[in-house]
């Protein structure tokens, strides 16, 4: 669901005030028309009707794309970002459960906005049903292997519903549970006098 509200913005540099439409969440399924705004970088932004000066006020807004399946939250600021992606992970969690939104338990927050538009335009190509499959026999043939192919796949990180999907395999193979298990039998043969080479190239695998 798209939220906007209007509000009265005064112009900085002929004190004009503006009557403004702000967005702070956009659904690109119900308001196609907003992803060009977003993608060039025109939305919340005003022109002012007295001096024609057009400024970009820089709000914290949520992108939804309920079709690729993927929330991104965006602030500039960098030290919010983990407090954004936790409330709205929360928030969700609060729902009744609804399968087709499982997306949304995972937003994405960016500080960036030149990242947060390259990675709407990745997630709109991303072929999620190739992925998953992938990742499904690769979960299946060794539970490391897995844990290493998606652990730094910013690709798929950067997308909700894939990380939404990763994060349920890991859950239900307990494989970190199994890591850290590798990781104290390692540690022990380090104390047995086991070759610490090898011991220690097993440990940075297994990170």
């Amino acid at each position: 669901m798209t939220i906007s509200n209007t509000q009265i913005i005064k112009c900085r540099r002929c004190e004009k005030e503006n009557e403004v439409i702000v967005y702070r969440h956009v659904d690109v399924a119900m308001n196609p028309e907003l992803r060009e705004k977003v993608l060039d970088g025109t939305l919340n932004m005003f022109k002012c009707s007295e001096c024609l000066s057009e400024e970009k006020f820089d709000l914290v807004f949520k992108y939804i794309d309920p079709v690729n399946k993927f929330a991104l939250l965006y602030t500039s600021d960098e030290d919010d970002v983990k407090k954004l992606v936790k409330y709205e992970t929360e928030r969700a969690y609060e729902r009744e459960y609804n399968e087709s939104e499982n997306f949304l338990k995972k937003p994405i927050g960016i500080s960036d906005y030149d990242e947060f538009r390259n990675t709407i335009l990745v997630n709109e190509k991303l072929d999620r049903e190739s992925e998953k499959i992938m990742i499904d026999e690769l979960s299946r043939k060794d539970d490391f292997e897995f844990y290493e192919s998606v652990r730094d796949n910013k690709k798929l990180r950067r997308h909700s519903d894939m990380l939404f999907y990763i994060d349920r395999i890991i859950v239900r193979n307990q494989i970190e549970d199994k890591i850290q298990k590798r990781l104290r039998e390692d540690l022990d043969n380090i104390l047995k006098g086991v070759d610490p080479g090898k011991v220690l190239g097993s440990l940075l695998g297994n990170l």
